[in-house]
């Protein structure tokens, strides 16, 4: 449900507003992971052409530099990402400023029916960044037959859009 709802949200920002997605932070978790899994592959190629236990030594270094690298990506989906599932820009009308940037995270507890989606926008031309947040049962969103209802979900979302994009920023 969570992730139908976080998709949902993506389609009203992406068709609705016509934004610009960045992919960034899922880049680096996947350069962070591919960096892992080059040491491991090095290291089963090194064991297969000088088997153990003269591969000994670099299978050791490649072992402690893959949980090392582990430990960066848990860092920084932990710092970085936030559950951040989506990241936005949105051009200024006149091109002068930077980009203001949209920033949608959510998160569902295990075994309970309460979706939180939390919208931050920082503006490009002051750089102040707001914040807000919805949090609702699931049930409000689908029906009895488990489809999501998009004419109950999207008026919610456009809500808190609109509740962020309407302050005055200075």
């Amino acid at each position: 449900m969570k992730n139908t709802l976080d998709d949902a949200t993506k389609k009203i920002f992406i068709d609705g507003y016509k934004l610009k997605e960045s992919h960034l932070l899922v880049d680096i978790r996947l350069l962070i992971c591919t960096v892992a899994c080059s040491f491991a592959a090095f290291a089963l190629l090194w064991d297969y052409l000088y088997p153990f236990p003269t591969s000994k030594p670099i299978i050791l270094t490649c072992v402690i530099a893959y949980y090392i690298i582990t430990g960066i990506l848990t860092i920084h989906i932990m710092m970085w990402e936030k559950n951040i599932f989506m990241r936005v820009y949105e051009k200024d009308d006149a091109g002068l400023d930077p980009d203001s940037v949209w920033s949608l995270s959510s998160s569902m507890p295990k075994y309970d029916d309460m979706y939180t989606l939390s919208l931050e926008y920082r503006c490009g031309s002051g750089g102040v960044t707001e914040t807000a947040t919805i949090t609702h049962s699931v049930g409000r969103w689908y029906d009895k037959t488990g489809d999501l209802l998009q004419s109950k979900f999207e008026p919610d979302i456009r809500k808190l859009h609109d509740q962020l994009k309407t302050k005055k920023y200075d």
